[in-house]
């Protein structure tokens, strides 16, 4: 969820098969890198995220409040939460988006449940949030009641998959943001089932991994900073990759933003 210096200069050995590079090749590479993101080093990276802030909308003051305590409260755990920058696009996003009912898996502290009931405002969008944790689930409800947001955002204890199995009607926007293991049984589940609305979209966060499915020296670096759960889904985040692209039902577009966000619309009418 947060942007990474690691995204900066990746030669995509892990995702692309090897090929003869020939002039033409290398021209588009340097466009693909300079299409993609702009290298930075570590600092420059905070800095960067400074400026996006200092430059765009103020957040909402809920979701604004709900970041900076889960910040103070939480230290390392807090990543799992969206960043400004994140929140601020997510709100925009869902502006444009306009759904009325929406399903978030992976609630944590409630950040981007709140940052979708806020954007959500005109159309009253009904929010269904799911987390196996009951702890995380307690500060995001209280989180909710302090806000006034319990009128339409319902949490649901458990795990996600198996939650899926209870909902019922169609959802215009799906966040997927909970363990990302399981993120392709989820989007199996929900293409078929149709919980997508037609004109619906899902967005699963976290599908580039700090550049681990891009590039496995990465990964090496990882195993000496991250634990060892977050490391081991590497690979099932790249195999979702794959398998989210090449799924026949659907348009997938894989953003090169924050650590990675995944877009996934029918392809047409016939699908749904």
């Amino acid at each position: 969820m947060t942007m990474n210096e690691t995204f900066g200069a990746c030669n995509l050995s892990r995702s692309i098969p090897t090929t003869t590079v020939n002039k033409q090749q290398q021209v588009n590479d340097i466009k693909m890198r300079d299409a993609c993101m702009i290298p930075m080093n570590k600092s420059q990276v905070g800095s960067a995220g400074t400026y996006c802030d200092t430059y765009s909308s103020a957040l909402p003051a809920s979701v604004a409040a709900q970041l900076e305590l889960t910040d103070k409260e939480f230290d390392h755990e807090a990543v799992m939460a969206p960043s400004t920058p994140q929140c601020s696009w997510l709100i925009s996003f869902t502006r444009a988006l306009r759904p009325t009912r929406v399903l978030e898996l992976g609630t944590f502290t409630g950040v981007s449940a709140l940052a979708f009931y806020e954007a959500t405002k005109d159309t009253q969008a009904d929010i269904i949030s799911i987390d196996v944790s009951e702890k995380f689930l307690k500060i995001a409800q209280d989180a909710f009641i302090r806000h006034g947001a319990t009128d339409r955002i319902r949490t649901i204890q458990g795990e996600c998959l198996k939650m899926l199995t209870t909902l019922e009607g169609e959802f215009d926007l799906i966040y997927i943001d909970a363990a990302n293991d399981e993120y392709e049984d989820y989007t199996r589940f929900i293409l078929d089932h149709k919980l997508l609305s037609r004109h619906g979209v899902i967005l699963v966060d976290d599908t580039l991994h700090e550049g681990s499915v891009v590039e496995e020296s990465l990964l090496t670096k990882m195993k000496e900073e991250k634990h060892p759960v977050y490391v081991s889904w590497a690979d099932p985040v790249h195999n979702f990759n794959r398998y989210a692209a090449s799924e026949a039902r659907v348009y997938t577009t894989l953003l090169p933003i924050f650590n990675g966000v995944t877009q996934i619309m029918w392809k047409g009418h016939n699908n749904v």
